[in-house]
């Protein structure tokens, strides 16, 4: 694996996030995943010093094949002048720790949405209400690039088959308080708002944050299948989630998520660690069959990289 990020101080995030996006749409080879950030990094121990209190705009890369195409493909990036560059060969039990998630359980507030596009003006909108001027800047908001893999149904697939967005954006930061948790979240939803004229039809539960429609997240037969599949296995087999109401229903990931047991809500959190196109176990929790002790959604997609077969 080629994986790593290129640093830049986030008051060229809008030159920065443009470049990114330029390299994203079109024949990018599916062998590489980029992840767009705009990070935020708090004053605590816990924060490496050299980042501490400070905000950068980042581009993490990760890339399946020859370093040398990854290098051609990542030059346009690189002639922008970051203050560092850490992408090189790294093995692959080193993937978890590239995202600089916490790597312990915390509380988190935020909200995630696909996107079926990101035009400039895209681009645009997320740097004015994300960038150095923000109401209230969060830790981390992304846009991962999609497509590859998690755009291919596969035969046999569960209810979840495939993701119909080519983006998907995601702003999260830490809630250790209901002042914290309400600061965050206002300022996520606003976000997500901003961004919703480009959103896609459809939404990923793991990135739905707050009480959402069930409709935009399954079709309506896999509805229908999982609420059979929840009345086969009885109102005593353990559930972490509950499993889908009816299309139109709303949905309350936030509070289920809050009666799991942490481990669970930890790892449901850290979904996606090495981005939204590079994830080598991808599962959509609530579409678990207890009965046939199978996962029924977007499942291991063979390698670390969605977009990419090769395992």
């Amino acid at each position: 694996m080629y994986a790593g990020h290129l640093w830049y101080p986030i008051e060229r995030g809008p030159e920065v996030l443009h470049a990114w996006r330029e390299l994203t749409p079109g024949d990018v080879p599916e062998e590489l995943t980029t992840v767009g950030r705009v990070l935020n990094f708090p004053p605590i121990p816990d924060v490496p010093e050299d980042v501490r209190s400070r905000s950068f705009v980042v581009v993490e890369a990760y890339h399946l094949g020859d370093p040398g195409q990854a290098d051609e493909l990542l030059a346009s990036l690189r002639a922008l002048g970051p203050v560092n560059d850490t992408i090189t060969s790294v093995p692959m039990s080193a993937i978890s720790h590239l995202r600089m998630d916490p790597e312990h359980p915390v509380p988190y507030a935020g909200e995630g949405l696909l996107l079926a596009d990101l035009p400039a003006a895209a681009v645009n909108t997320l740097t004015e209400v994300a960038g150095p001027g923000a109401a209230f800047p969060l830790p981390k908001v992304e846009v991962r690039h999609l497509g590859g893999e998690l755009a291919r149904p596969w035969p046999g697939h569960g209810a979840l088959a495939s993701l119909d967005a080519q983006y998907l954006l995601h702003a999260v930061g830490a809630a250790s308080g209901p002042d914290a948790a309400a600061a965050v979240q206002g300022q996520a939803t606003a976000i997500t708002t901003a961004l919703a004229p480009w959103a896609a039809p459809t939404m990923y539960l793991n990135f739905a944050e707050t009480p959402s429609p069930a409709a935009p997240l399954w079709a309506q037969d896999a509805c229908h299948r999982l609420r059979r599949i929840k009345a086969k296995s009885g109102p005593r087999r353990h559930h972490p989630f509950q499993p889908p109401r009816p299309p139109g229903s709303v949905i309350d990931h936030a509070g289920q998520a809050a009666r799991a047991p942490a481990v669970l809500v930890s790892w449901i959190g850290g979904i996606g660690y090495l981005s939204g196109r590079a994830d080598a176990a991808v599962l959509d929790v609530q579409s678990f069959d207890v009965a046939g002790g199978r996962f029924l959604g977007v499942t291991a997609r063979r390698s670390c990289s969605c977009r990419s077969a090769r395992a």
